[in-house]
């Protein structure tokens, strides 16, 4: 499971960093085209919305990764399995937490293109 973790990880670092370079330059490229844009740039709320729900994702990922995935490494290199086992059930409780932020993300996403 720590090769899999340490995949998805690596996956999702990769789309982190494309996300905070891909989504300024498209802000950037709005702000830009929108007429009076040297007045103001009022951004849709369902962007704000999911710009507070990805920076959410990224702090919940932040603490998997950097936090329970380490310690979890740490103990496996012990060969502490128990206490590596208790670190795990921890990790797929917290997916299971940042998945609800990705559903919403996908909602507003839907909505915003409704109105």
């Amino acid at each position: 499971m720590s090769a899999v973790l340490r995949r998805f990880f690596a996956i999702v670092n990769a789309a982190i960093g494309l996300l905070l370079v891909s989504g300024p330059g498209m802000l950037w490229i709005a702000w830009r085209a929108a007429p009076g844009s040297a007045t103001g740039f009022g951004m849709p709320v369902g962007w704000i919305v999911m710009i507070g729900l990805g920076a959410t994702m990224m702090t919940i990922f932040g603490h998997l990764r950097g936090g329970l995935y380490r310690r979890m490494q740490a103990a496996l290199q012990a060969q502490d399995a128990p206490a590596a086992a208790v670190l795990l059930t921890r990790i797929r409780a917290w997916v299971a937490v940042k998945l609800a932020p990705g559903v919403l993300v996908v909602a507003v996403m839907k909505l915003g293109a409704i109105a």
